[in-house]
């Protein structure tokens, strides 16, 4: 039979399996695919504009919007380095997130087709590119088709307004649950391990240490109840442990004090009832050795008084056989 150390400590550890599997079904939902962080996306676009001539690029776009030469140039570029490069328009100052597609290296995006555009102003590149007088270097993202791209862009301020601008762009990564702990296994192995360890002593001393807070209390009602068995009434189990070990062991001793009080009552009975046998049949006996020896002065009375006795006591045989049968409940 399993003890009740071993059933905690079973739950116990069944709790832990629970919890962590919790956890990894949390962190599950939580970081299944979900975007990667832009820093490093930023890094790399703000790198690839390093390898750009984006002077001669941009005098490239002031001279011929249809961009048949730097198209040709910028799509080589964009499918070499696996990135998406766009040529828009600033053409509402007041609204600089709005802007206008020139170019675009996917195809996706139709000539002066309206975009919005979600600058980063927290980013700052370790490495800019050189840029030249009237130009600026602008992150941020924007949205196609419910996917988000993020993109690194050159802004060439014109006197006359219109600035135009170049931009590198690159959908934004997204991190499954296996990417994670591919890249952080080695980093979230030990610490797991070491939290299931700690997990498993903490469960075994939480499961000793209730176990004896309990077990403790019942082997003192059990060793009482072996010495009530063994006739001694007197036993009482000390109260201590949980309420209801505690309730357990009242409980134990209201029955001792019971059985205590029902033993005493049966000894007295007893004594009682061997007091009221002894009495009639002392007559009994009297009277009729006395008629047997022939010295009974009246034998006739002598007779009738063993017939009394012995009615007494057939009187009293019935009453205990009644106080038998109450006491058995029949």
């Amino acid at each position: 039979m399993q003890s009740l150390r071993f059933r905690l400590l079973i739950s116990y550890l069944l709790l832990l399996v629970v919890t962590i599997g919790a956890i990894g079904v949390a962190i599950f939902f939580t970081t299944g695919a979900r975007p990667m962080p832009p820093q490093q996306t930023y890094d790399r676009l703000a790198a690839l504009m390093r390898g750009l001539n984006l002077t001669n690029l941009i005098i490239e776009f002031r001279r011929n919007r249809e961009v048949v030469t730097g198209g040709e140039l910028l799509a080589s570029f964009a499918e070499t380095r696996d990135v998406r490069v766009i040529g828009i328009t600033l053409s509402n100052m007041e609204d600089p997130n709005h802007v206008i597609v020139v170019y675009d290296s996917a195809g996706t995006l139709e000539r002066d087709q309206p975009l919005t555009l979600h600058r980063d102003e927290n980013y700052r590149a370790p490495t800019p590119p050189v840029l030249q007088d009237r130009q600026r270097l602008i992150y941020g993202s924007f949205l196609e088709d419910g996917q988000e791209w993020l993109f690194a862009a050159v802004v060439e301020n014109r006197p006359r307004g219109g600035n135009i601008a170049l931009m590198v762009a690159s959908e934004r990564p997204t991190e499954s649950l296996q990417q994670l702990l591919l890249d952080l296994g080695a980093d979230l192995s030990f610490p797991v391990i070491q939290g299931v360890g700690i997990g498993v002593v903490i469960a075994t001393l939480l499961a000793i240490a209730i176990t004896r807070t309990i077990d403790k209390p019942l082997r003192n009602v059990s060793q009482a109840a072996a010495a009530i068995a063994q006739g001694d009434f007197d036993q009482q189990a000390p109260i201590s442990g949980p309420k209801e070990v505690r309730n357990v062991a009242e409980a134990f001793n209201h029955m001792s004090a019971e059985v205590r009080a029902a033993q005493q009552a049966q000894r007295d009975f007893m004594a009682n009832v061997s007091h009221d046998l002894k009495t009639p049949l002392t007559s009994i006996q009297g009277y009729s050795q006395a008629i047997i020896d022939g010295t009974a002065k009246n034998p006739a009375r002598a007779a009738e008084i063993i017939y009394d006795e012995a009615s007494r006591l057939t009187r009293m045989v019935i009453q205990l056989t009644d106080l038998a049968r109450m006491q058995a409940g029949q």
